[in-house]
């Protein structure tokens, strides 16, 4: 869905067109909308569709004498009848025209006056009922997705604690090497345990110690037949046992101190540990 339709779609314009309720520039965007835009006009339809249903639930059927109430009333408004009295009868100075005043018509304006309310409750409570329909769907939108996050959160959890049992595993197989990387006189507090099973082809790390140095970083690289092979940029934020590549012909696991971000090739002057495997 477009972003100018999500956004009409949110908007109040569609009901207030459906109300008669929008300025000519609004109803002229609602119908260029509706012209050129298939969803609109199916969300459009369906507004019709549920006024129809909420007046045809509440409607009433009229009552059976209301039609021969309405022609008796219609016929009751007629001209004022004007009465002449007899010239004979009465003094000059009192002849004057009669107004006959005309009775009923109450009862066709109040009918009337009904219906009209009538009609703008069933389609206020029809617009109450569109809002309410479209902000459970935003709430049922945003469950699905909690959801979805909550499972995909469950899911790296799952993975990250069968990834600890098996690293705990190799940690105590017979033919798992464990090694401990301390650092040298640039970085004395440094502390890296390694552990290397070439039977199973397996290694993990456990980061224990990392001082901080700003703008720089800890990389780790394996050394196989005098190259060294990047295993990546160390950080104290990794979980325990984790998994780093393993190089079957690896002759010794080595740290240097990096720019932030890690580089290609270590910086010889900058290592700061190094033990053979």
């Amino acid at each position: 869905m477009s972003e100018e339709k999500q956004t009409f779609l949110e908007s109040s314009l569609l009901e207030e067109y459906l109300l008669g309720l929008t300025t000519p520039e609004d109803a002229a965007k609602v119908e260029r909308m509706l012209e050129t835009n298939a969803d609109v006009r199916a969300e459009y339809a369906r507004m019709q569709r549920d006024v129809e249903q909420f007046c045809d639930t509440y409607s009433q059927a009229p009552p059976p004498d209301l039609r021969e109430f309405v022609l008796g009333d219609l016929n009751a408004q007629s001209e004022p009848e004007i009465v002449t009295p007899d010239p004979k009868s009465a003094p000059r100075e009192e002849y004057k025209p009669v107004m006959v005043p005309v009775q009923g018509g109450s009862g066709l304006n109040w009918m009337s006056a009904a219906a009209a309310l009538a009609a703008l409750i069933a389609v206020a409570a029809a617009v109450f009922l569109y809002n309410q329909n479209t902000e459970l769907r935003t709430q049922l939108a945003a469950s699905m997705e909690q959801q979805e996050t909550i499972a995909r959160e469950l899911a790296n959890i799952r993975s990250s604690l069968q990834s600890q049992q098996t690293a705990q595993t190799v940690a105590y197989h017979p033919q798992t090497e464990t090694v401990l990387l301390r650092g040298t006189d640039k970085s004395p507090g440094l502390g890296v345990v390694a552990y290397w099973n070439r039977e199973t082809e397996q290694s993990f790390l456990n980061v224990l110690w990392l001082p901080d140095i700003p703008d720089k970083c800890y990389q780790l690289w394996a050394d196989v037949h005098g190259e060294m092979i990047n295993l990546g940029v160390l950080d104290l934020t990794q979980a325990p046992f984790a998994p780093i590549e393993f190089k079957v012909d690896a002759e010794s696991l080595n740290i240097t101190i990096e720019p932030i971000g890690g580089s290609d090739h270590p910086t010889v002057t900058d290592l700061v540990s190094s033990i053979q495997i």
